[in-house]
């Protein structure tokens, strides 16, 4: 949501539930974890199988398999993923679009 609709709500939380969802969660308390955890969730509700409860970097919440929040904090993980400079997606970008301009006839 941008700023101009939640400005005068600082303080705003959001809540993801999953109505009638064939699972129920291993660990039946509040967990700490981002929007990357939403991948295997959101399939793992759909009652899809997936190994090991983990998709990419996120893991699935209905299982007992902790967050990379959980296991490094938010600020270790946020430090991390600022190790990746952002102009290299750009810069991939870049390249895939002159690369496919210079093949057009």
């Amino acid at each position: 949501m941008g700023t101009r609709l939640v400005k005068d709500f600082p303080n705003r939380k959001w809540i993801d539930i999953f109505i009638n969802a064939p699972k129920i969660s291993a660990i039946n308390e509040n967990r700490t974890f981002s929007d990357i955890d939403m991948f295997p969730t959101i399939l793992s509700s759909l009652n899809f199988k997936i190994n090991g409860d983990k998709l990419g970097f996120g893991v699935n919440l209905f299982s007992d398999k902790k967050t990379l929040i959980e296991q490094i904090g938010l600020d270790s993980l946020n430090k991390e993923i600022k190790k990746f400079p952002s102009h290299l997606v750009y810069e991939s970008y870049l390249l895939q679009k002159k690369s496919n301009n210079a093949s057009s006839p």
